[in-house]
């Protein structure tokens, strides 16, 4: 009898025990959506994109426009690494109704085959929505208000520097750009096109942890470029299209 009611003297000790383990769990889960340091909001120039070897295709939804579109919003670290897939939350389309146009629009993917862009958003949710702390609707809602305040197309326009196969200094490129910023530097991601020549490809903005506030970049991306770099032309009416090109789901360069 004495063991017994040991024995049942003991279990609401073990069962706090348990709530507290649990209620740790929970809390890490928790902190593991909101554990990084700021956002690299990145945009990217579609004449970059289409005219390497791999090619292009447009999404079945909308034909991309001459200007940057949107590639992502990634969590980073101060030093440069990021967290991903920090939940198991799936991407849910029903959530964006209200937004889903302007994606079409600004967020198309440019990976073949032509899709309707579903597979990309997936993957950029999965991959760094879930460990943004915005949640599904917040998150892609974010990045859609970051592009419609800063014309990173407008502003290098406005300082001369166009789409035209000429090049330009990366310096003068991120100043430009800064314009929209208030003041902020971007990040500058290049790539080669099909002949091996380097050229404008991404810029990286970076963001606060509230996905709204501009700040100062921590850290530029590894493979940042300098010196001197085409600004290759894109014609979304004639631009050459690869329909057999490797399917990329917008993965990040600088992985």
């Amino acid at each position: 009898m004495r063991a017994l009611l040991k024995g049942t003297a003991a279990m609401p000790s073990i069962m706090l025990v348990a709530l507290v383990a649990w209620s740790m769990i929970c809390g890490l889960a928790v902190q593991a959506q909101d554990d990084f340091d700021f956002f690299y909001f990145v945009q990217q120039w579609p004449g970059s994109y289409c005219d390497t070897r791999r090619g292009c295709c447009f999404p079945l939804s909308s034909n991309p426009k001459a200007v940057f579109g949107i590639h992502g919003l990634w969590p980073n670290y101060d030093d440069g690494s990021w967290p991903d897939f920090c939940t198991k939350e799936p991407f849910n389309p029903k959530e964006l109704a209200d937004v889903v146009d302007q994606m079409d629009d600004d967020w198309g993917s440019l990976a073949c085959p032509a899709s309707d862009s579903h597979s990309f958003w997936t993957h950029e949710w999965t991959k760094h929505g879930t460990c943004s702390g915005l949640g599904q609707h917040g998150y892609f809602q974010s990045a859609i208000d970051l592009y419609g305040k800063h014309d990173i197309t407008g502003a290098l326009a406005k300082a001369g520097i166009l789409p035209d196969g000429k090049h330009y200094q990366v310096d003068a490129i991120r100043h430009a750009i800064s314009t929209v910023l208030d003041g902020h530097l971007p990040g500058i991601d290049c790539n080669k096109d099909g002949h091996g020549n380097r050229q404008l490809y991404q810029v990286y903005i970076c963001v606060g942890k509230d996905g709204k506030t501009l700040i100062e970049c921590p850290i530029f991306p590894r493979n940042e470029c300098k010196g001197s770099v085409e600004f290759p032309v894109f014609d979304p009416h004639h631009h050459r299209l690869n329909s057999g090109g490797a399917n990329d789901t917008g993965m990040r360069s600088d992985h």
